[in-house]
């Protein structure tokens, strides 16, 4: 639940900010939005929801789990650019 709220609380930040700094952009996007077809719109809003959804999902899903797995963190390099391995010990 609190991923679901600091998502929401970013998109409303991102919002203020596009408002804030375009005023006149988003009054004509708005006025674009009330134009358009109501069939163009709803493809427009479930592809978006899609590409979110996937965008989470590669994020925070499966798929970055088995991209951690495939390609593990790597630990720090034991060189130190003299051109010779510094000891572990």
């Amino acid at each position: 639940m609190s991923d679901f709220l600091a998502a929401l609380g970013l998109f409303f930040a991102i919002e203020g900010l596009f408002l804030a700094a375009f005023p006149g952009g988003a009054k004509r996007a708005m006025a674009t939005v009330l134009e358009t077809p109501d069939g163009q719109l709803r493809i427009a809003g479930i592809v978006s929801a899609l590409f979110g959804v996937l965008i989470v999902w590669l994020v925070r899903g499966e798929a970055a789990a088995a991209v951690r797995v495939a390609f593990p963190p790597q630990s720090q390099s034991l060189w130190l650019g003299s051109g010779r391995p510094r000891s572990c010990a």
